[in-house]
This record gives structure tokens, C-alpha cells and sequence, in this order.
């Protein structure tokens, strides 16, 4: 038996990261898992955040990030907070929900971020990441994708952009469902948490105005590939998120007493 409860949502299609963040959003909203008036915290943060929070009209949301440059005023009507995903400073389950965008692949530890999210998140957390999937190793394979995130320093005159925020060029850190239970069943292991997962596919399109002959022409024949692979292999694009749920329910070999927890002496 699963240890873990499990929904898939196989919302796959040809999107921008802003579409498939907002789309991940809209499906949790529509679902009642997630309200306009529930406490938000999102890490890593910036203008994409706010931008896709408002449209939504997400109405009580704090916005932090580790990025000196960032100007408190510029999110209003959001509150904002300097902090370090991997050691915040808020509470345990301070926030009702926890929110990130492509923000985790920055940090020295995208498991201790996680889990950080987790522990100051009283209901759950919501994480739009990269998936290590068939189609970015296509890409990689092809030479049209890496392991390390190069132009978020060089788009940053090479200051910043690259791990956590500085000028080195960050690692991508891409994720599977089994990564992630692998974590949440680490960190809660008596209790059955609940994953969502979302799946998205983004094709290079950047190529399509520059780049050599071959990756330009592989841009415009990747959109109708897409659609094809999108449609065949849905959990296999390269965005992906997921949502998950802290839950009470604890596992069928764990016991109760005196508000400790311990293995039930009667399971086989």
C-alpha cells in the first residue's frame, strides 16, 4: 500500500511559466483548497509573484526574498519581508499557506528550503518548480538546456541571479514526485500528507528570434512536437508543481498516547 495519498492533476499543456503559476493557482482555488483571504507567504519572490497573486485577487500575502536590491514599496498592496528561504525567521506554522516559483533551484539546499516552507506553513505549501523529465533530457542531450542556470547571472551584469542571489551560476535542481515524497515522508514520517501534482510543458521559444539556424528551427518544430508529447506523455514536460497538504491523519502502524507518538505494538 502507498504510504502516501496521492492526486494527480494532469493539466498538461504548452505554456509560459507565468500561465502555468497562474493555472496551478486557479485549479487550488477552484478546489477550495486555497481561498483569496488565506494567509500567503511566498519565498523567493519578486514582480512575477505579485503580478500573478493580484490577477487572482489573492488579498493577504507577505513577499520575501533574499535580494538587497528589492524595494519594500514596490509591492504594495503586499506586505514585504527580507528573508532567507533556507533559515526563516517566522514561526512554526505562522502562515497559512507557503508559495514558490522557480525559486527553490536557486538555493544551496532545495530540500532545507522545502522544509523550511513546511514548518512555517500551517495548512500547506505550493511549489512551481522544474521537472526532471523526458522532455529536459532531450533538451540536454540536444545542447539546448544545462545543469546550470548561466543567464540569470549574465541578464544580472553578472552580480546576481546565480546561487542564493549571488553572481555563481546555480545548479538546476529538477524534481520528480518520488523526490518530493522521499522528502515529506522524511520530515513527517508518522503522517499521511497529500500531494497534488501539476504538469506543464514550456518549449524554448526564446530561440525562435535568435540562437544558431538549428535552434531557431527547432523552436518553431517544438511548439507542434509539444502538443504531440503533451499529449502522449503528459507527466513527462518540464513544469511541473505541487501542492501538498500538511495533514493529522497519521499512518496505520503509529499510535497516539499522552500525546506522544510511537509505532503500535500490535502491527504486523
Amino acid at each position: 500500500m502507498n504510504c502516501m495519498k496521492k492526486a494527480l492533476n494532469l493539466t498538461t499543456m504548452i505554456t509560459t511559466t507565468k500561465e502555468f503559476y497562474k493555472k496551478v493557482l486557479t485549479s487550488l482555488l477552484n478546489k477550495g483548497s486555497i481561498n483569496i483571504d488565506s494567509n500567503l507567504l511566498v519565498v523567493c519572490g519578486g514582480n512575477l509573484d505579485k503580478e500573478t497573486l493580484m490577477s487572482e485577487s489573492f488579498k493577504n500575502v507577505t513577499i520575501s526574498n533574499l535580494d538587497v536590491r528589492m524595494d519594500e514599496n514596490g509591492f504594495y498592496p503586499y506586505r514585504w519581508s527580507f528573508q532567507d528561504v533556507e533559515e526563516l525567521s517566522f514561526t512554526d506554522n505562522q502562515f497559512d499557506w507557503v508559495l514558490v516559483h522557480n525559486g527553490l533551484h536557486h538555493c544551496y539546499s532545495p530540500h532545507k528550503a522545502l522544509m523550511e516552507m513546511l514548518r512555517v506553513a500551517k495548512i500547506g505549501i505550493v511549489v512551481v518548480e522544474n521537472k526532471e523529465g523526458l522532455f529536459i533530457k532531450i533538451g540536454k542531450a540536444l545542447k539546448l538546456s544545462s545543469d546550470y542556470e548561466f543567464e540569470a547571472v549574465i541578464n544580472h551584469n553578472y552580480e546576481y541571479g546565480g546561487v542564493a542571489n549571488s553572481s555563481v551560476p546555480n545548479f538546476i535542481y529538477r524534481w520528480t514526485e518520488r523526490e518530493v515524497e522521499k522528502v515529506v515522508n522524511a520530515l513527517y514520517p508518522a503522517f499521511e500528507n497529500k500531494i497534488e501534482y501539476f504538469y506543464g510543458l514550456r518549449v524554448p521559444v526564446k530561440y525562435q528570434g535568435g540562437g544558431s539556424v538549428f535552434k531557431r528551427l527547432f523552436a518553431i518544430a517544438s511548439v507542434q512536437l509539444g502538443k504531440i508529447f503533451s499529449f502522449f506523455l503528459p507527466k513527462e514536460g518540464n513544469q511541473f508543481a505541487f501542492a501538498i497538504v500538511k495533514s493529522k491523519d497519521l499512518k496505520k502502524w503509529i499510535v497516539k498516547e499522552n500525546e506522544r507518538l510511537s509505532l503500535d505494538r500490535s502491527y504486523k
